[in-house]
């Protein structure tokens, strides 16, 4: 669960090397629910990837949950994310990377919880050997 900080509140996992997620195409699904979200003060959390550099900071985000104003209960999320799409967004940084299931929350604002996060690798037609 990630509940609303001073600035930024976070809790992820790191999945490796960026490389490492080049050959095959990634099914990411979960469920989530939250509280307390309110966009007219900045709230918007992520849930999803996210790449970062050594010193810490975001080379990009592939979100995979949304998030909509108020609270919810338990529901279910999954998206399928390409290879071809990370391999683009790598490039664009020349920097090794390194991709997290993070899920992110600007403060103050609600909370936000995920269980049952799985990441499936699938066989992708257009990924690189």
């Amino acid at each position: 669960q990630v509940e609303g900080g001073e600035k930024y509140a976070f809790r992820q996992i790191r999945l490796g090397p960026v490389e490492n997620f080049l050959k095959c195409d990634l099914l990411v699904r979960g469920r989530t629910r939250y509280s307390g979200i309110d966009r007219a003060k900045g709230d918007s959390p992520v849930t999803g990837l996210w790449a970062l550099n050594a010193k810490g900071e975001n080379a990009f985000i592939i979100p995979c949950a949304q998030y909509f104003l108020g609270d919810s209960e338990w529901y279910p999320f999954e998206r399928v994310i390409e290879a071809v799409r990370i391999r683009r967004y790598a490039n664009e940084h020349p920097e090794p990377l390194t991709l997290y299931f993070r899920t992110g929350l600007r403060c103050p604002g609600g909370s936000v919880a995920v269980k049952d996060a799985e990441i499936v690798p699938i066989k992708s037609e257009m990924a690189e050997d």
